[in-house]
């Protein structure tokens, strides 16, 4: 019994002593609880459930942060607000035109005239035509100057703004498919883009003033004349390469751009006045100073001579003077004039006042009036002829009106007009007597269709007639005409080099006088075809490569410049009987300077006659004090052999004048007999000019 009292006791102590712990540790815990005013009427202990661990009791510092934690958990993180972006269009307006150009408004395939102050979208295409050029104008004064023959697009124009910052991001892209051009931009920011694609490169310009150029081929030249372009590959063949000032570079396509090499003097293809000093400067020049020089007629220019000459008097006396003669000629803009004025001196130094005492004398002293140029969209021209050409030659080719002058003096007359999709060229050879007249109508069919070279092809219809070939008003049905039909493309048109193909046909008719019926009478109906290339060099040497067919005994180029003293018998040369087809190549190639020196040679081959080679060479008294003459001409049929041959003629002539209207002629001509030696024969022979 006792044992177990002891027992008992011994376990409420335990107990006890267990109860007083925890309550000792409760009023620990509570104390500083009780000191943290902020916190005590917050804080609250809550007990576990029967069966789970006891989770340790945060400490005082846990207990201040923990509402914090437990108050964000039910809200979304707060993102950063993003800065407010504007876009806007960057304004690109054109600001000149010169010449014609065409506009392809966005999405449709119509092309439209383009007007000054046209405000230009992306998806907009501008073409421009021969001898025409465009400037498009951005709202910081950038310029971008469109060239001639050039089809260019634009493809982007943005600029972004932060509105916050103020911060702006340009973007403008450009695709150039042919031609050229000239840009100046403002300098640009770090993140601004100013691109222009041509078919084989990406151009990336980081400068202010540059060109680019794409030929027909595809081909892109680049040229910078200040700052830095790069240039790239457009499918990405090789890398970048930095174009930077007075540089240049080509990039054919399929190949990787150049390495940069200098510009050479001279080739810097922009006036001298364009090129800015300074970045900040901006020059603007006229529309008339940025024409190319070969295309401007210049403002003065002089010939003349002077020598002896044997006039006769109202008494029909003859009297030897000294004559001076200037030959002036002047330009104001479109405007021309030129002037024949003479002067005879007695012995006495006396001038000769006949000649200049009547309003009709000071008439006779003009040699032409003009407007505008040849092949210009106006040409006015009254005056002599030195040699036209009307189309490409294989009716009327360098017809000239002037083979008795000055003693007998022709004044002509052309107009010609260029409306673009129509167009014409006329001319009379005689305004006093009109009776060799002739023209040409022509069309673009293509003119609108923005093709650069497409555009320019034309077809026409030409005519030359001559009512009285033998000067005789009483014969009747004499009429001489040939009519044809071409059409030609020019391919290439630059002041040191054009190239124009073509292709004609044409038919000769003549009057009844000559076609009776009778066997041995010429006939009509001859037909000739024609087609090659023609052009200039250096613009004052021409050449023609042809391909000619002529049946029933067609003559090319009827009129032609010895026409004049050809023209009673030339129908008679015609031949009565219908020959074979002729056909083979013909080359030509000639000049003329000042309307003084005169060179042509020419080589023809066909399938009936032997190849025949001709050259002439002449130069007119006038550059001899109009007592003199001199000619060479080289002829040689039957080709095999530059100089030797039977069929070689050699002839020079040299002609003085002994006195009034009688010539005397020196004539040396070289031949070559069968064996290769040279013949020589001289003759001296007296010409009287009536």
């Amino acid at each position: 019994m006792r044992k177990k009292f002891v027992v008992f006791v011994l376990s409420c102590s335990i107990l006890f002593s267990g109860l007083g712990i925890n309550f000792a540790q409760e009023k620990k815990e509570e104390v500083p609880v009780a000191e943290e005013k902020k916190v005590t009427p917050v804080v609250e202990e809550k007990r576990q459930p029967a069966g789970e661990e006891k989770k340790p009791t945060p400490t005082v510092e846990e207990q201040k942060i923990t509402p914090a934690i437990e108050e964000k958990k039910p809200t979304l993180p707060v993102e950063e607000k993003k800065p407010t972006i504007e876009e806007k269009k960057i304004i690109v307006t054109v600001e000149s035109i010169e010449g014609t150009a065409r506009l392809q408004l966005a999405g449709t395939k119509q092309w439209d005239i383009l007007k000054i102050g046209t405000t230009l979208f992306p998806g907009d295409t501008v073409t421009t035509f021969t001898r025409s050029k465009v400037v498009l104008k951005f709202e910081d004064e950038s310029t971008v100057e469109i060239n001639e023959n050039s089809i260019f697009t634009i493809n982007e124009l943005k600029k972004t703004i932060v509105l916050e910052t103020k911060e702006e991001k340009k973007e403008a892209n450009f695709i150039l498919s042919l031609g050229k051009v000239n840009a100046k931009t403002k300098k640009l920011g770090p993140k601004d883009k100013f691109e222009i694609y041509t078919p084989a490169a990406v151009c990336s310009v980081r400068g202010t003033y540059f060109s680019v150029e794409v030929e027909e081929k595809k081909i892109t030249k680049v040229k910078v004349f200040e700052g830095n372009v790069g240039v790239r590959e457009i499918s990405g063949i090789g890398e970048e390469v930095l174009v930077k000032e007075n540089q240049q570079t080509v990039v054919q396509p399929g190949t990787a751009p150049t390495i940069p090499e200098e510009i050479p003097p001279g080739k810097t293809e922009l006036p001298e006045e364009e090129k800015p000093t300074k970045p900040v400067e901006k020059e603007k020049p006229t529309p008339k100073e940025e024409k190319p020089v070969p295309e401007k007629a210049k403002a003065f220019g002089m010939g003349g001579n002077f020598g002896a000459v044997t006039l006769t008097g109202p008494d029909g006396k003859q009297k030897v003077y000294s004559q001076i003669s200037l030959q002036p000629e002047f330009s104001i803009g479109k405007f021309g004039i030129g002037l024949d004025l003479y002067f005879y001196f007695d012995e006495n130094n006396n001038l000769r006042e006949e000649d200049w005492d009547s309003w009709s004398d000071l008439l006779t002293k003009i040699m032409f009036l003009r407007y505008g140029l040849k092949r210009e969209p106006v040409y006015v021209y009254l005056g002599v002829f030195p040699g036209v050409t009307l189309g490409h030659g294989l009716i009327m080719n360098r017809y000239s009106n002037m083979l008795k002058y000055p003693d007998i003096r022709i004044i002509g007359f052309e107009l010609d007009l260029d409306f673009g999709l129509l167009g014409f060229e006329s001319l009379v050879t005689d305004v006093q007597y009109p009776e060799i007249f002739g023209g040409r109508v022509y069309t673009r069919p293509f003119y609108r269709s923005g093709v650069p070279l497409l555009r320019k092809l034309a077809l026409g219809g030409s005519g030359v007639f001559d009512i009285n070939p033998d000067s005789d008003k009483s014969t009747k049905d004499d009429l001489v005409n040939i009519v044809g039909f071409d059409l030609d493309l020019p391919v290439l048109e630059k002041p040191v080099f054009s190239l124009l193909a073509y292709a004609d046909v044409a038919r000769i008719e003549l009057g009844e006088s000559y076609d009776v019926g009778v066997a041995t009478q010429p006939k009509s109906g001859g037909i000739g075809y024609a087609f090659g290339f023609m052009g200039n060099i250096v613009k004052f040497i021409n050449y023609r490569l042809e391909y000619r067919s002529l049946e029933n005994n067609f003559i090319p180029r009827y009129f032609d410049t010895y026409y004049e003293n050809e023209r009673r018998n030339k129908p008679l040369t015609i031949s009565s009987s219908k020959e074979p087809r002729k056909q083979g190549p013909y080359l030509e190639m000639g000049f003329n300077l000042l309307g003084k020196i005169n060179f042509i040679t020419t080589y023809e081959d066909n399938n009936i006659d032997n190849p025949y080679l001709y050259s002439e060479f002449n130069v007119e008294p006038a550059l001899l004090m109009n007592k003199c003459s001199f000619s060479f001409s080289y002829s040689r049929k039957n080709m095999t052999a530059f100089l030797k041959g039977g069929d070689t003629v050699m002839t020079t002539k040299v002609g003085y004048q002994v006195a009034s209207s009688v010539f005397l002629i020196l004539t040396r001509q070289k031949t070559f007999d069968l064996k290769g030696n040279m013949v020589e024969r001289t003759f001296i022979e007296t010409k009287m000019k009536l």
